[in-house]
């Protein structure tokens, strides 16, 4: 019966995957679909409409993406959303990239390539910060 309740909890949470490689938004998204409520944008711009109408608990975004990139977009959602949990993938992070991605409002960088299964051990540990789960 608590893990159901657990289970339940965990499909309320919504997580919105930010990239503009549909390979890599579908990856994700069947990754993390069966415990969480997956949106996907492949644009900030395109979040940042989703985010009006849907409140995620976690962004998954890439950094470089046309038009703003992940930091640019970090800042925007956490403008609108300032309890949710940013996460930026990049395969060209440098240390002072990711530093100045932490300063500007992410939370975790990770650097491509990554293990995809550890993507919702990853989110599970945000929630489990924010008392989420």
């Amino acid at each position: 019966m608590y893990s159901a309740e657990i289970h339940n909890e965990k499909r309320e949470v919504t997580v919105l995957v930010i990239d503009d490689n549909q390979s890599i938004r579908s990856l994700l998204a069947r990754v993390l679909r069966g415990s969480y409520k997956v949106l996907l944008a492949d644009s900030v711009e395109s979040a940042l409409s989703i985010i009006e109408h849907a409140r995620p608990s976690v962004v998954i975004t890439d950094y470089e993406m046309p038009g703003r990139n992940g930091i640019e977009g970090a800042k925007a959602i956490r403008r609108a959303i300032p309890h949710v949990t940013i996460i930026m993938l990049s395969g060209s992070a440098t240390d002072d990239l990711a530093q100045e991605a932490l300063r500007q409002g992410v939370d975790e960088c990770a650097h491509k390539p990554f293990d995809i299964r550890r993507i919702p051990d990853r989110v599970e540990r945000h929630l489990a910060m924010m008392g989420a789960v």
